[in-house]
């Protein structure tokens, strides 16, 4: 939580007290919009966005409030920036069949398919 300052400077102070099941469903909401925005500027397709909404373990999206990284930590914001850049698949994986067509060995089996979400 960031509290304003006299000196018009802000405080950070840790949460604490906030039940898993809060995040949980602030997790669950993130996911919902970000995928709804996403069909709607045409960067998804409908049937994918219920698809990984549908997915396990909420799909690759998380709310971690354990984690912060301190103002004066470079190598702490370095790290972070490098998990951001990383690219969604390792290219090792990646192999061309032809000119039109490419290869892309999971190293585990894709999500079972679930129900559709409303």
């Amino acid at each position: 939580m960031f509290v304003s300052t006299p000196a018009g400077g802000v405080v950070f102070y840790p949460a604490a007290g906030i039940e898993t099941e809060a995040i949980a469903a602030v997790q669950a909401t993130v996911r919902r919009r970000l995928l709804a925005s996403f069909v709607r500027r045409g960067r998804l397709e409908r049937a994918a966005a219920r698809t990984m909404h549908a997915w396990p373990h909420d799909g690759g999206f998380s709310v971690d409030a354990s984690v912060r990284i301190e103002a004066n930590d470079h190598a702490g914001r370095e790290r972070l920036l490098r998990y951001c850049a990383r690219p969604p698949f390792a290219l090792e994986r990646l192999r061309a069949l032809d000119p039109e067509r490419l290869l892309y060995t999971a190293a585990s089996p894709a999500p079972a398919a679930a129900a559709p979400c409303a």
